[in-house]
C-alpha cells in the first residue's frame, strides 16, 4: 500500500475500513480488568457519532483537549475530532491538576473529552472556571453530572444514527479531506475514490479546461481537450444537470459502460472551469427534476478544492 497516495489519516482509516472484514476486531484494550473491543465497523460507526456530537459544539479550528489512557475510546476520539474539523490536544493522564490549568489556559479547547473520574477531578475546577469549554465528554459513565454539559461516550454510541445523518457524516468527512489534499493529483484520486466507495457512483469523468497552476498536470487526462460545444452545454447548466447521458453533446469517452442515468455538475470558480459527471447503473438514480441541494453542495466543494489547483 502506497501511502504517499492519503492525505491523512481520516483517509486511510477510511480507505481500510472498507477492505476489511466489518465483523472482524480492530480495537481491544489490553487493560485485564476491562476487555472492550470495537470492529471495523463498530469503530467506524462510533467515529461517525461522536463526531456529530462534537460538530454540534465546535467550529472548524477549534482544539479539542483529549486526556485519557490508551484505551479504544482514546483512537475513536481522536479520529472524530479529526472528522469535526476540530484539532486535538493531547495531553499526560500523569499532569497534576496545575499542569491541565496551564494546559487548558494555554489551549482554550472548546470540548475536554477525559477517560474517568479520576481524571475528572484533577479537571473539574478549571472547567467550571472556563466559559469557553462547552461540552465535555467522559468516556466511563460518571454518577452526579446532571449538567447538559456533560454527557457519556456509551450514551452518544447508543444512539443509532439515521440514514441522513450518515450521509452527511460521510459528506462532511470528504469535504474535511477535500481541504486537506495537498496536490492536483491527490484530488484527482480523492474524488475517484470516495464517491464510487461511499456514494455508490459507478465511473466518474472529471474534465476541466482550465490550465493546471502546476504545468507538470497537464499530462493528467482530465486536463485534455473539451470542445467547445461541451463547454456551452456545461456553461448553461445552473446547478446540477440530471436524466439520460445527454444526446446533444459528444459523451463518447465519459463513462466505461454505458450509464442507466447521470448527474453532471458544473465546476465553478470566477467562472465554470469544467465539469464532473456522474455515473449510475440504476436508472432511477438521478432523474429530471429531482431535488439538487445534495449534488450541488458537491459540486460547489469539488470545484473549491480543485480552483487551487487551476488557472482561472
Amino acid at each position: 500500500m502506497n501511502l504517499e497516495k492519503f492525505n491523512s489519516l481520516i483517509e486511510l482509516f477510511f480507505y481500510q475500513a472498507e477492505k476489511q472484514d466489518s465483523k472482524s476486531i480492530f480495537l481491544q484494550w489490553l487493560n485485564p480488568n476491562n476487555n472492550k473491543t470495537f470492529t471495523w465497523e463498530e469503530t467506524k460507526l462510533n467515529i461517525f457519532k461522536l463526531s456529530k456530537t462534537i460538530k454540534e459544539n465546535i467550529k472548524e479550528g477549534d482544539r479539542c483537549l483529549l486526556v485519557s489512557e490508551n484505551r479504544p475510546e482514546w483512537f475513536v476520539s481522536d479520529l472524530a475530532i479529526m472528522l469535526s474539523g476540530g484539532i486535538t490536544v493531547p495531553a499526560y493522564t500523569t499532569y497534576t491538576e496545575d499542569d491541565y490549568k496551564y494546559l487548558i489556559d494555554d489551549c482554550e479547547p472548546t470540548i475536554v473529552i477525559v477517560s474517568n473520574n479520576e481524571m475528572l477531578k484533577k479537571l473539574n475546577a478549571t472547567i467550571n472556571q472556563k466559559n469557553f469549554i462547552k461540552k465535555v465528554i467522559t468516556f466511563e459513565k460518571i454518577e452526579g453530572l446532571n449538567d447538559d454539559k456533560y454527557s457519556d461516550f456509551n450514551s452518544i454510541i447508543k444512539n443509532d444514527l439515521q440514514e441522513n445523518d450518515k450521509i452527511n457524516d460521510k459528506m462532511h468527512a470528504f469535504f474535511i479531506l477535500l481541504q486537506q489534499a495537498k496536490s492536483f493529483n491527490a484530488l484527482d484520486q480523492l474524488v475517484r475514490h470516495h464517491l464510487a466507495e461511499n456514494f455508490n457512483i459507478a465511473d466518474i469523468c472529471l474534465r476541466i479546461w482550465a490550465h493546471p497552476l502546476n504545468s507538470t498536470d497537464t499530462e493528467n487526462l482530465v486536463f485534455g481537450n473539451v470542445s467547445q460545444a461541451v463547454q456551452a452545454w456545461v456553461s448553461n447548466i445552473n446547478n446540477a444537470y440530471c436524466g439520460e447521458t445527454p444526446t446533444s453533446i459528444d459523451t463518447d469517452g465519459w463513462f466505461v459502460a454505458p450509464a442507466k442515468s447521470v448527474a453532471v455538475l458544473p465546476l465553478k470558480g470566477k467562472a465554470i472551469y469544467g465539469y464532473l459527471a456522474l455515473s449510475s447503473e440504476e436508472k432511477g438514480r438521478f432523474y429530471v427534476d429531482m431535488g439538487t441541494d445534495f449534488l450541488q453542495k458537491l459540486g460547489d466543494h469539488i470545484s473549491a478544492a480543485l480552483s487551487r489547483h487551476v488557472v482561472e
